[in-house]
């Protein structure tokens, strides 16, 4: 939830890296059919306007972190998909918890070993039986959640702890500002993370509660996820390299990125900053930012530069093997500490960096920590042509569960919480931000908050954003 990644432009025209020229028509890397989705789901996006093969013919630009949308995304209709992607989702079980009694202000962050594992409140089994008390059923109004410090920011605005006045839970509030997303054409962008993150009910992605249209902000209720992201854990203990927790992280990313697969939802941007754990160490995947539903191939370039397959820069046309590429790249930074295609100078330009990625893994040489089968599952998955990454290929996923990389890993225990997390993060009450870099939140590292009066063009996009209101507009309307 920090401010790590800046924004960059990058016009197809003009990158030596594009491999296409302004207006060059795109073929496809490969024909590839993604397994056939339920009917419903299927009728409900054609039926809406996504990318698809029409965005061949459009100049698109390319941004990092957050993507720079067409026109080809208006016309989405948010309660078309809503309702085919959440249904027989009946069975799926929500694993957030709740924690124990609130301390009244955040305590001050206590030294610890680089490395340790603390058990934060003490018995693991008592934590894991904790749950979130609040209901898919039960509204949240707005006026009854007060702000108590900030915990992050995007590229929109603003990461919030909020709590709720009478149940005293907690929560993090995404704020975006207006103004700034319309300013970049981002709206419809918007709108799809809104329907995509509140349609998905996994144990390993962070839940959507509630979301809020206020007269200059969107907000996003969150749950919250006290042990801050796998990044700041990894670069607080030292964590690089560690088997075990490779292990548990990456199998839960491939848990969560097999839940979105099946319901035609690739998520384009895996990253640690993007993994999550709560105070039972669990991991959620989190920022629907890029994630788009889609049968179709797509052709608007998104993503962080360090982690985008070689397709995806190219222009010419991604599926969800995206995703697959991107969990090569993850699993090789969590074994090294470092992504195989950066460069050891940090003025590497995004042209070099991209270069590297269009040759692929042939070129790399891999550290000792990342020899073995570490080696051969990354190669396997960070496959440059899509179709022969690992997933991909007959028998899926279970290709990754199967591969001797993860020896004897427990894929149930990770599925029904009995396997124990390598790592249980320090929380000592609801307030507690000591696993969030909430130091390095000074102001000119803030986004702007821009007045929406000069940038609100009239056409009303936001109108069908909140599932949630006030509670005094609730008792009027």
């Amino acid at each position: 939830m920090g401010c790590t990644h800046s924004q960059a432009h990058l016009p197809s025209d003009k990158c030596c890296c594009s491999g296409r020229a302004e207006g060059e028509t795109i073929e496809p890397i490969a024909d590839h059919v993604v397994e056939r989705a339920p009917d419903d789901i299927v009728q409900a996006l054609r039926a809406v306007d996504i990318d698809g093969a029409k965005a061949a013919s459009k100049e698109e630009a390319f941004s990092t972190s957050c993507a720079t949308q067409t026109s080809e995304d208006t016309g989405f209709n948010s309660n078309d998909f809503l309702s085919a992607t959440t249904a027989g989702d009946s069975s799926i079980s929500q694993h957030s918890m709740e924690l124990k009694e609130p301390v009244e202000a955040a305590p001050p962050h206590e030294e610890e070993e680089a490395g340790q594992v603390s058990f934060g409140f003490g018995i693991y089994n008592e934590l894991r039986n904790l749950r979130d008390e609040c209901s898919p059923g039960e509204q949240i109004f707005r006026d009854d959640l007060a702000s108590i410090c900030l915990l992050g920011c995007g590229a929109y605005g603003e990461v919030e702890l909020v709590q709720h006045n009478i149940t005293k839970k907690t929560y993090a509030m995404k704020v975006l500002n207006k103004a700034s997303v319309t300013l970049k054409q981002h709206q419809q962008l918007v709108m799809r993370e809104k329907t995509i993150q509140m349609s998905c009910n996994s144990p390993f992605l962070v839940r959507s509660y509630e979301t809020f249209n206020e007269p200059e902000s969107l907000l996003f209720l969150l749950e919250l996820m006290p042990g801050g992201t796998v990044h700041d854990a990894y670069k607080r203990h030292e964590l690089w390299g560690s088997k075990a927790h490779c292990h548990y992280y990456m199998g839960s990313a491939v848990y969560a990125l097999e839940y979105m697969h099946e319901r035609t939802i690739m998520f384009r941007d895996l990253k640690p900053d993007n993994m999550m754990l709560n105070a039972l160490g669990k991991l959620k995947v989190c920022d629907f930012g890029l994630a788009k539903a889609t049968v179709e191939k797509t052709y608007t370039s998104v993503g962080t530069p360090e982690y985008l397959a070689p397709e995806v820069i190219t222009g010419k046309g991604h599926l969800h093997d995206v995703d697959w590429w991107t969990a090569g790249i993850v699993t090789f930074e969590l074994m090294t500490g470092y992504t195989p295609f950066a460069s050891e100078h940090d003025d590497m330009n995004q042209c070099e960096l991209f270069q590297r990625v269009r040759r692929g893994m042939d070129l790399i040489v891999f550290p000792e920590a990342v020899s073995g089968p570490c080696e051969d599952l990354v190669r396997a998955l960070a496959q440059v042509l899509p179709t022969e990454r690992l997933p991909m290929k007959g028998g899926g996923v279970d290709n990754i569960k199967t591969h001797p990389f993860f020896g004897d890993f427990d894929w149930a225990g990770l599925l029904d919480e009995t396997l124990v997390p390598p790592y249980i993060p320090v929380v000592r009450g609801r307030r507690d931000t000591r696993n969030f870099s909430v130091d390095e939140l000074t102001p000119e590292r803030l986004p702007a908050k821009l007045p929406y009066k000069d940038y609100d063009d009239g056409s009303h996009w936001d109108v069908d954003f909140a599932t949630s209101m006030t509670f005094q507009n609730f008792l009027g309307r």
